[in-house]
Formats: C-alpha cells, sequence, structure tokens
C-alpha cells in the first residue's frame, strides 16, 4: 500500500467518524423538537452533511485522481467543526425551550 492510499485511509477514517457524530448531534437535535429557528438551521447542516458525505464517497472510491487530489489538499476539516458548533448551539436553545 502506498502512502498515498495510507494517507486517504485515515482521512476517510477521520471524516467517517466525523460524520457518525454529526449525524448523532443531528438525531438529538431533533429528537428536541425542531423550532422555527431550529428548522433552518437544521436543514443548512443536513445539507452541508451530505456534501461532505460525497467527499467521503469520492475519496473511497479514488475515481478521480484530481478530485481525490483537492479534498485531501484542502479537506473540509473545518467545515466539519463549524457543522458541529451549529448543532451543539442548536441543541442548547431546543433544551432551553
Amino acid at each position: 500500500m502506498s502512502q498515498t492510499d495510507k494517507l486517504i485511509e485515515q482521512h476517510v477514517r477521520e471524516y467517517e467518524s466525523r460524520l457518525l457524530h454529526i449525524d448523532e448531534l443531528l438525531a438529538k437535535a431533533r429528537e428536541k423538537g425542531a423550532t422555527p429557528e431550529s428548522h433552518q438551521d437544521l436543514a443548512e447542516v443536513t445539507q452541508q452533511r451530505e456534501q461532505l458525505a460525497g467527499h467521503v464517497a469520492t475519496l473511497k472510491s479514488g475515481h478521480d485522481p484530481r478530485e481525490v487530489e483537492d479534498i485531501l489538499q484542502h479537506g473540509p476539516m473545518g467545515i466539519w467543526d463549524v457543522m458541529a458548533q451549529k448543532l451543539e448551539h442548536v441543541i442548547e436553545r431546543l433544551e432551553k425551550k
């Protein structure tokens, strides 16, 4: 296995772990019941989650080496953190209602 393949596998594991965390936060937010304010936030995060899941699928397939390289260079790590923070704030607001 090449060094690039190992790096891709590592990123896939990281991204899948973060997807799971986002899924858990989304489930928790939905359990609390959506408010008009949180509905918009949840819709945005769900859309972003689907885009990032697409990145994971691209990395796993490796069919487009240029796209894989772009994902590895620019990685969506910052986006994951922003999504998680947004969801945590939504959950906090829902718990206070």
